[in-house]
């Protein structure tokens, strides 16, 4: 029977204080589960029973206590007169099994008696502790039925409340015990806490290791209550961290941040405040890197990173325990602060004080991570530091196969002072043009930045001599490019960039003067590298109309045709070198009619029509129609009177003159030419030719009209 189990034989390891952190510090998960299982040996009942039992044994419970308490009341006016009858009934039915019976006669008395606090206190300190000790007995034996358990040891607890004064505190309290563990059992966490509260108020009538079991029981009730009620669980924990030894403190201080965390209404910046706090007043505890790594995630989303910088030495001491996370605390503040750094909101000369800084800066091994090399970049041109900015921004280069990178950190450089900074990296990326150790997506970045300024100039003359294989590698097709490293691109992405880039150096040679050295550079980035851009394909299709052969010339009119489709407005550049590579052809009739179209096309710019129509004439005057020429010549200004092909077609209206034997109007466009186009490349021509021309005749000719 209950009452009768031998002291010694009672399991107290139980009563012993297992580390919160070696249970786990995670957030409450199944790992945390896990760890609970492995300290509790026994089953769950099984462990409430020990521990009830070890309780009331420690406090000296013998089998006879409840029979010496009823025996020593005595009848009085406010207690019925066969109380001490059925007390003694009531232990006899539990010592003989018959619970059921017994906490049905038990109850009986209770509601006979009333409420313990309307009894005399006479009469309270004369029944009271019978009361009480015939509650623990048949709580006791009631483990199986956790329900009338705790049902039972609520109402031994209301007696001893207002009726157990005169118990030794070291009974009291190890009935409060037995009371909490079977609260717990039947899921009143909040009972069986403010039950272990009333034992700790009296903490000096506590014995060391009826203290070290109330703070096991409250720390496993706590870990219990974390996903379910957080706050009770904090509550808990923070009873336990007022009166337990440092290191349990510390445990339960975990626990109460853990708390945080669990809370779902929690915002990330209370989380990290609660996970800092702890490592900040633990810094020695085992789980503080745990905690300083749960700080870092929170303050990055709540938008603080200094409050995450502060974290950084706590999470990457080289005490790790075993189950420390191995991320690099530094990686999401990184992303944070390279996420911050674009949208120019923030400046990264703030970092010049921050532990992040001071960490890559010790780095023994040289940085290779792009997005630190990005920062610190930024963090040496703002502090002006151009030797750290020469090896940082050559590293980056190096580093990197992201133009999106190279693009954001010009962009931000090019607000740092007068911008030198940025003309620096884009110089240096441009010296490497033929380095192969420097990415296409590196070179197309700062090609990019040069060509979206029309500073054409700057990129071939880093180009020189170059061939395309000296840029983008010897390679006859897309399919020899190979990706960029660390980056998982679609094919069409990793084509796409050595086109454009060669696209963008052939159009710098054009620009530059070199049309024919270009045409090799165009052919490699639309038949080798598939750029079908109708703008490239235009391109090459004037540099075969200019410097290839009729028939190559012929077939890249034909594809840009047919890129340009049904757009007219794109049509129009079609149509002018289809029309110049008739012309070359002699087929002046299907020439003209292409060009009157363009003239004719409303979604054709000014410039476009005036030079159609400069080219009509052209198509009469190498017929020797002259006066056709003339005629059409006459139209261009009449389309754009600043346009230049005015002045070209001054200069032609005055050959035609010429060949007509008009001499005098021949002067007239000559000589308006002059004066009003002087900087005019055909000025120079104007002005040979009209001193040139003999004495006016004196035929009335007819003059070129505005």
């Amino acid at each position: 029977m209950p009452g009768d189990v031998d002291p010694c034989s009672i399991d107290t390891r139980c009563a012993s204080h297992p580390s919160f952190s070696n249970e786990s510090t995670d957030p409450p998960s199944q790992l945390m589960h896990e760890s609970i299982h492995r300290h509790r040996r026994p089953p769950v009942m099984t462990t409430v029973i020990l521990v009830t039992l070890g309780c009331v044994l420690a406090i000296d419970w013998k089998p006879s206590s409840a029979q010496e308490a009823v025996d020593s009341t005595h009848d009085s006016a406010s207690v019925p007169a066969n109380t001490r009858n059925e007390l003694a009934e009531v232990r006899r039915l539990i010592q003989s099994g018959e619970l059921s019976q017994a906490n049905d006669r038990l109850s009986k008395v209770d509601q006979a008696l009333g409420p313990a606090q309307s009894i005399s206190e006479a009469d309270r300190r004369q029944i009271g502790p019978a009361m009480i000790l015939t509650h623990v007995m048949l709580g006791q034996a009631l483990t199986q039925d956790s329900q009338n358990a705790a049902e039972t040891f609520r109402r031994c607890l209301n007696w001893l409340h207002h009726a157990g004064a005169d118990l030794p505190a070291s009974r009291r309290n190890g009935i409060r015990m037995a009371s909490a563990s079977a609260l717990a059992a039947d899921g009143d966490f909040s009972g069986a806490t403010q039950c272990l509260e009333e034992a700790l108020a009296h903490a000096d009538e506590l014995d060391e290791t009826h203290r070290q079991w109330i703070h096991t029981f409250l720390m496993r009730s706590a870990k219990r209550q974390m996903q379910s009620d957080p706050a009770a669980a904090a509550t808990t924990f923070a009873l336990v961290a007022k009166t337990a030894s440092a290191d349990v403190a510390a445990t339960a201080d975990l626990g109460s941040a853990w708390c945080v965390l669990s809370n779902p209404d929690a915002s990330p910046a209370e989380i990290g405040n609660a996970m800092a706090d702890f490592v900040r007043n633990h810094p020695d505890h085992s789980d503080a890197v745990v905690a300083a790594h749960q700080a870092i995630q929170h303050f990055i989303l709540a938008d603080d990173w200094r409050s995450a910088d502060s974290m950084l030495p706590f999470a990457m001491t080289s005490v790790v325990d075993a189950g420390a996370p191995t991320t690099d605390p530094t990686s999401g503040l990184t992303s944070m602060l390279v996420s911050k750094a674009k949208s120019g909101d923030w400046n990264p000369t703030e970092l010049a004080d921050s532990h992040w800084l001071k960490h890559f800066r010790r780095q023994a091994e040289p940085v290779s991570d792009s997005q630190v090399l990005a920062l610190l970049v930024l963090v040496d041109a703002g502090g002006d530091q151009p030797d750290a900015f020469d090896d940082d921004a050559q590293r980056l280069i190096r580093n990197t196969d992201d133009a999106d990178t190279i693009r954001w950190v010009q962009k931000r450089l090019s607000n740092i002072g007068d911008g030198t900074f940025a003309t620096i990296l884009s110089s240096k990326i441009l010296t490497g043009l033929t380095n192969n150790d420097i990415s296409i997506p590196v070179k197309l970045a700062a090609c990019r930045r040069l060509a979206a300024a029309s500073d054409w100039s700057s990129i071939a003359a880093a180009l020189g001599d170059a061939t395309a294989d000296d840029v983008i590698g010897k390679t006859s097709s897309p399919a020899d490019v190979a990706a960029p490293k660390d980056h998982d691109l679609p094919e069409e992405q990793t084509l796409k960039e050595p086109a454009e880039l060669l696209s963008i150096l052939a159009e710098s040679l054009v620009q530059d003067g070199r049309g024919q050295q270009s045409h090799a550079w165009w052919i490699r980035a639309v038949d080798d590298f598939g750029d079908t851009r109708i703008t490239s394909l235009l391109r090459l299709a004037e540099i075969a109309c200019q410097h290839g052969q009729r028939d190559e010339a012929a077939a890249r009119v034909l594809a840009a045709r047919q890129a340009a489709g049904t757009d007219t407005a794109k049509r129009v550049f079609v149509d002018l070198l289809d029309a110049d590579l008739s012309i070359r052809a002699l087929q002046f009739g299907h020439a003209r009619d292409l060009l009157e179209s363009v003239v004719r096309n409303p979604h054709a710019i000014t410039t476009l029509r005036g030079r159609a129509q400069w080219l009509i004439g052209e198509t009469y005057f190498l017929q020797q129609d002259y006066t056709a020429a003339i005629d059409a010549y006459r139209l261009v200004e009449g389309i754009d009177p600043e346009s230049p092909w005015v002045a070209a077609s001054l200069v032609q209206a005055g050959k035609s003159f010429e060949h007509l034997g008009r001499t005098q109007s021949a002067s007239m466009c000559y000589g308006n030419l002059v004066r009003r186009f002087g900087d005019s490349p055909h000025s120079e021509l104007a002005r040979r030719r009209l001193a040139n021309l003999p004495a006016a005749s004196s035929q009335a000719d007819s003059t070129l009209k505005r």
